[in-house]
């Protein structure tokens, strides 16, 4: 079978790349968005299900191709500091849109408002659990892989 050619040089490939990358990040929190305000809206999963079952594939993909390649982020380093303040982060703005939500599609949590405090504490608190903990595992294999990589291109 013969090799298609390619008829553009480094610097067009590299602005290509550069044109697909902001593509992606803007399909990405467009989505992410999209599955918030359905979610706000009260509306079923049967009517998301399939963005959100593409957003997951494009988180996973991402993640893993991340850590298969030993990086992190851009900005930060896997570290305790980056985890607990990724993890708050995450954490308040997930416990708020859980708190709104819950207020607005349930009739019981609006007579109730001391029961929305406590629901939305227990599942801040498990988010922000969860949360830290996939960050300190996947920052650690970040480390372990940047190491090996390291180790293989010396």
């Amino acid at each position: 079978m013969k090799k298609i050619r390619k008829i553009i040089d480094e610097r067009q490939e590299l602005e290509m790349l550069k044109i697909e990358h902001l593509g992606f990040w803007i399909m990405f929190w467009l989505l992410f968005a999209s599955i918030i305000v359905k979610t706000t809206m009260g509306m079923s999963f049967k009517q998301f299900g399939v963005e959100f079952g593409i957003f997951m594939i494009g988180c996973i993909f991402t993640l893993i191709g991340y850590l298969h390649k030993g990086t992190w982020d851009a900005y930060t380093k896997p570290c305790i500091k980056t985890y607990l303040l990724y993890s708050i982060a995450g954490t308040i703005i997930v416990g708020i849109l859980f708190g709104v939500t819950r207020y607005l599609t349930m009739d019981y949590f609006r007579n109730n408002i001391q029961h929305l405090i406590i629901a939305t504490c227990i599942f801040s608190l498990s988010i922000f659990v969860l949360v830290f903990i996939a960050l300190y595992l996947t920052g650690q294999y970040a480390i372990k892989r940047q190491k090996q990589l390291e180790k293989k291109y010396k």
